[in-house]
């Protein structure tokens, strides 16, 4: 009897498991659960749908980052205009890292304000990701050499009711790997490096 207990145990936690790991990508445009008070989802793109935000960036990715593995990607991304687009763990110029350094106060600036206890890259990814596969008219446009990519995304509470409004700009290179990635309010900044 008791290891017939265990089986069924260890059964259970496997299908926990199993259930953690392969669970769907989120459809562009759903609204996601971003954090446990204040902002309770991100919408953008042609529909709006309710749906729950799983972290998106898993910690041994972030971990290999924080290591220097350049390559590694982070998020992929699909695109009309572009295709594929890849968000790499990168360096101090372009890249996770690049954008860590540079704009992590921004995006978790965003966040403070509406009182959200979300991580900020997950955040981020759920934005650019909008901005990304549902560009805003007249997007991407090409500057220096740069693709640049924004959208209208609306921070909801659980309600649905929006508590702001973002721009954020995605600056992706010719190899079609994202350099940037900003929280800029009413105006993108098609100009950052």
């Amino acid at each position: 009897m008791r290891r017939h207990r265990m089986g069924i145990a260890a059964v259970a936690v496997a299908l926990v498991l199993l259930g953690a790991l392969a669970q769907p990508a989120l459809a562009t445009g759903d609204a996601q659960r971003v954090g446990d008070t204040g902002v309770e989802g991100v919408t953008g793109g042609p529909s709006t749908t309710a749906g729950r935000m799983h972290p998106n960036l898993p910690p041994v990715t972030i971990g290999l980052c924080n290591t220097g593995y350049s390559r590694v990607s982070v998020a992929t991304f699909s695109t009309r205009k572009q295709g594929r687009i890849t968000l790499y763990c990168g360096d101090s110029t372009s890249g996770y890292v690049h954008i860590r350094s540079a704009w992590q106060g921004q995006w978790q600036k965003v966040l403070s304000a509406h009182r959200s206890r979300a991580l900020w890259d997950d955040f981020m990814v759920s934005a650019a990701r909008t901005a990304l596969e549902h560009p805003a008219s007249g997007y991407p446009r090409t500057v220096s050499g740069r693709s640049c990519y924004s959208a209208e995304v609306r921070l909801r509470s659980a309600s649905g009711a929006t508590l702001g409004i973002l721009h954020p700009t995605v600056v992706v290179d010719s190899r079609r790997e994202i350099v940037a990635a900003v929280p800029t309010g009413s105006a993108p900044n098609c100009s950052l490096r």
